[in-house]
């Protein structure tokens, strides 16, 4: 049997509850190195990466355990089927993005430190400290951020919005303010966004975290190598020169934008043709099922109505006992009206529009601890 389509509040409330989940992770975390005490050097560091790592397997539990009990699937589902091509283009955009963008990450970095804030910092130095970075970062954040923020998020916000544009920048918000890092929020905004673009044309998060991993390879190949100090020199320099600045902060990320735009149009293009299906939308409810209620989809078998079973019997008249008699086909319409109804609804346990008040509670909290981050940049560090 086909599973459902999400809903518009099953994206926002799996990110809601996934972000819960890894504050509370996060708070155990804390109390175990605090418990540690003196614990430092490689311990230290083996710690933070396993934590950096099981946030992320807590985001995939929560998404994993949320369809499975509503039985619904994404969708841009790893299951959806990818193309060598759009593999390529995921990672020729990628490039295009990080070197398009990361101006603009600078410049905002030179920003906050030039009014005093300084940001807290990972240091990792040790072999296996390094290799569980990696893991954490090029492995493990790619595919439970991108479970979430994308898969999840933006088929919750395809029911109600039908823009590609606004969908990309809603996503690209959510994950820049989850990270709860001012110095990273506008290459996380952007990153977000774009990945969330390229897996809306291609269909499948599959593309999405085959940037966010080489995006995160990328970020610390500069910070393990002296290439990331000549790129630091040279963008050290946008607050000191206009014409950098412009280029840097202007030019390329309009540029970016362009090409990631026609590409990634020619892409849909591309999917189109190779595998139209993937581009049709949910499937067609053509039947109800008149006991179970479920849905039955085009393409599976349905019963046939003949002039012997289209009026049949359905129950009995309580006050009358006479059988009651119902027209099958007008049966069917009406449980396909309530089926089409119920499963378009945007409401939830908080009355109508559940998928905005989700939102906001999201947007008020991530908010309010990224301020605080921000404050104690002056303060702590």
């Amino acid at each position: 049997m086909n599973k459902k389509q999400f809903k518009a509040v099953d994206g926002p409330i799996i990110m809601l509850i996934a972000f819960a989940a890894m504050l509370a992770m996060q708070l155990v975390m804390s109390f175990v190195l605090i418990g540690a005490g003196a614990i430092e050097g490689v311990a230290y560091e083996i710690l933070n990466c396993v934590g950096m790592i099981l946030f992320q397997l807590v985001y995939l539990t929560v998404y994993l355990v949320y369809t499975r009990k509503r039985k619904i699937v994404s969708d841009f589902s790893p299951k959806n089927k990818i193309s060598l091509f759009g593999v390529l283009v995921s990672i020729a955009l990628t490039f295009i993005a990080f070197f398009g963008f990361i101006g603009l990450a600078y410049y905002f970095e030179y920003l906050l430190g030039g009014i005093g804030y300084v940001g807290a910092t990972l240091d990792v130095s040790t072999p296996i400290g390094i290799a569980l970075l990696v893991v954490a970062t090029v492995v493990a954040a790619p595919i439970g951020e991108e479970t979430i923020f994308r898969s999840a998020l933006c088929s919750g916000l395809s029911k109600s919005r039908k823009d590609d544009v606004g969908i990309c920048l809603i996503s690209g918000l959510c994950f820049a303010f989850m990270h709860i890092n001012p110095s990273q929020t506008v290459y996380q905004f952007c990153l977000g966004a774009v990945a969330a673009y390229v897996m809306i044309k291609g269909k499948s998060v599959i593309y999405a975290i085959i940037m966010h991993a080489l995006s995160n390879a990328l970020a610390l190949f500069m910070s393990f190598t002296r290439i990331g100090v000549v790129v630091d020199g040279f963008y050290a320099q946008t607050g000191e020169n206009i014409w950098i600045t412009l280029l840097t902060c202007v030019a390329l990320p309009i540029v970016a934008v362009t090409i990631i735009w026609l590409v990634a149009k020619y892409f849909k293009k591309y999917e189109t043709k190779r595998l139209p299906h993937k581009y049709k939308g949910a499937p067609k409810v053509i039947w109800i099922d008149e006991v179970t209620k479920e849905p039955i989809f085009e393409g599976e078998s349905v019963p046939t109505i003949t002039e012997q079973n289209r009026v049949f019997q359905k129950g009995f008249n309580p006050y009358t006992g006479e059988p009651v008699m119902v027209d099958r086909l007008e049966l069917q319409n009406a449980l396909r009206e309530e089926y089409n109804q119920n499963n378009n609804e945007k409401s939830g346990v908080f009355g109508k529009n559940t998928y905005k008040v989700a939102f906001c509670v999201y947007f008020v909290i991530t908010a309010f601890m990224w301020l605080l981050t921000f404050l104690a940049g002056f303060i702590v560090y």
